[in-house]
């Protein structure tokens, strides 16, 4: 299993919407292109510095062919989880 991140259009579908890693950063293509992350933490670090820079997008979880969006209420869960294991000195447990 692995993870995606799709960019939202505000009027229709972009032309490419994919989220691609590159050497300054990142960007969007299409989905040959997608960078696909097996940690849901990383995936969800990047989703989260997209949505700060005004651009609007969302996680997919991908599984051979199936696929669906990745829950928003789990996503939030993430970021509880990781503030208790860093208050607690438990910062390795994240690696």
């Amino acid at each position: 299993m692995h993870y995606q991140i799709k960019l939202i259009g505000t009027d229709r579908s972009p032309r490419k919407p994919w989220l691609t890693l590159t050497m300054s950063g990142h960007n969007f293509a299409g989905a040959g292109y997608a960078h696909k992350f097996s940690d849901i933490q990383e995936a969800k670090n990047i989703l989260d510095d997209v949505n700060a820079k005004e651009k609007k997008a969302f996680m997919t979880w991908h599984d051979g062919e199936h696929w669906g969006e990745v829950n928003r209420d789990h996503l939030a869960k993430l970021d509880s989880f990781s503030k208790l294991l860093k208050e607690n000195g438990c910062e390795a447990l994240l690696q």
